[in-house]
């Protein structure tokens, strides 16, 4: 819940927050500042938005298999996975386990077929659907978010999945606006 609000507060008042942040930088600094804030910003928004599509996918895969395979409350744990799913890294595996338990509940061959299908899934969507998706949302190259993904989550653990994606985006976009400029500049050995 603490989340929740806290998210709501600094969405209120990103501008505020933004404004603030550029002005701690030189005066002739400030324009490319705020310019290099916005395009972090909107990153992190499509991110965000890339990560609604693919628990969206989860969710709807998720209703189609246990329809089909007849487990109980199949809306309800479809709207379970729309909801886990959105955790990088671990949402769907958590989905899964959970899933997974359930349907063995349900049976113990309907829960092995959901076990072996919906890991089929994860597969596709962790190595087809999440570089697809997120190279266009946040334009970046797809080896990268896996790569970013992968670091995050082990150096941080949660923390650091849910923040991989645009912290790598910011740091390719801070590598093609500052450093690279900065060495085509340089014509003349030093």
């Amino acid at each position: 819940m603490i989340a929740v609000v806290l998210s709501l507060y600094f969405l209120a008042s990103l501008s505020t927050i933004k404004a603030a942040f550029t002005r701690l930088a030189p005066a002739y600094a400030r324009p490319r500042l705020a310019q290099m804030t916005d395009h972090v910003t909107e990153s992190v928004g499509q991110y965000v938005s890339g990560m609604a599509i693919l628990a969206g996918c989860n969710s709807i895969f998720a209703f189609i298999l246990l329809s089909l395979l007849g487990v109980p409350f199949a809306f309800l744990m479809a709207f379970l996975a729309l909801l886990i799913t959105m955790i990088p890294m671990i949402g769907s595996v958590l989905f899964w386990l959970l899933a997974s338990t359930v349907a063995l509940f349900h049976g113990p061959v309907t829960g092995l077929i959901f076990l072996a299908v919906y890991f089929a899934y994860m597969q596709v969507e962790a190595y087809v659907m999440t570089p697809k998706v997120m190279n266009k949302a946040v334009d970046i190259p797809g080896s990268l978010v896996l790569i970013g993904a992968m670091v995050g989550g082990t150096l941080l653990g949660l923390l650091g999945a849910l923040i991989a994606v645009p912290v790598t985006a910011s740091l390719l976009m801070i590598l093609k606006e500052v450093f690279i400029p900065k060495q085509d500049a340089k014509v003349v050995p030093d």
